[in-house]
């Protein structure tokens, strides 16, 4: 994913996810927009927590997962409020998902897990 993705200030869990993301950590990125996306319903949130998803499933060698989770996050990034963009640069980020697929090993071909 693109690395300079902020255009704003970000909110706080913005700001935490993204430091998260950055470091690998899907997972605990995914947990700090969580609580957002429950109140909000967000296209936006929804669609950051799907990306993170999605990593955590190819950092785990779950290569169909991630296809699955970053069509799911596509979809919700296209829907998503140009009002509501949370401070983030989106373009860079849908472009990344619509071709992060096809840059994986077809379904079956084993990749090195992370630790």
């Amino acid at each position: 994913m693109p690395k300079d993705i902020t255009q704003a200030s970000v909110e706080p869990d913005v700001a935490l996810f993204l430091n998260l993301f950055q470091a690998g950590e899907y997972h605990a990125a995914h947990d700090a927009l969580e609580p957002r996306w429950r109140l909000t319903r967000s296209h936006t949130m929804q669609g950051l927590i799907q990306l993170a998803v999605g990593c955590y499933h190819a950092s785990r060698g779950n290569l169909y997962g991630a296809r699955v989770l970053w069509a799911r996050a596509l979809a919700h990034l296209e829907s998503a409020d140009p009002a509501d963009d949370e401070g983030l640069c989106l373009p860079p980020i849908r472009a990344w998902l619509a071709t992060a697929p096809q840059a994986l090993p077809p379904d079956g071909i084993a990749i090195s897990r992370r630790s």
